[in-house]
């Protein structure tokens, strides 16, 4: 996963503006993320080329665990994630922002709980 959206407001505008989603998407709230790698362009270190992506996008996933070499000669273009224990929800279910916030006792957009 490269860039999903966090929040039930940039959920609902990706659906609504991004065509090739069409009905097809799903939404889940995550317990959990860590860090896989990154998606990027690898160069040949002899002829500092560029070579051929493996994705679509042109970019190839390189994991954090790959050789010192390999990373080395990749240029990152975004980072990788991968999600853990995921729950599947309707986008329309769930809670804005603030409303989720609210119950948390945390103030919307910083994660900083408020105080009394």
């Amino acid at each position: 996963m490269t860039q999903p959206p966090v929040h039930k407001e940039c959920a609902e505008e990706a659906v609504r503006d991004c065509p090739h989603l069409g009905d097809v998407y799903s939404a889940a709230l995550v317990e959990r993320t860590s860090s896989w790698g990154v998606a990027g362009l690898i160069y040949h270190p002899q002829t500092l080329e560029p070579m051929p992506g493996q994705q679509k996008d042109g970019l190839t996933l390189v994991p954090y665990t790959s050789p010192a070499a390999r990373l080395r000669w990749t240029l990152a273009a975004q980072e990788v994630i991968t999600v853990h224990r995921c729950t599947r929800v309707r986008l329309d279910e769930l809670p804005t922002e603030s409303e989720a916030a609210g119950v948390r006792g945390l103030e919307p957009g910083t994660g900083a709980a408020r105080c009394p």
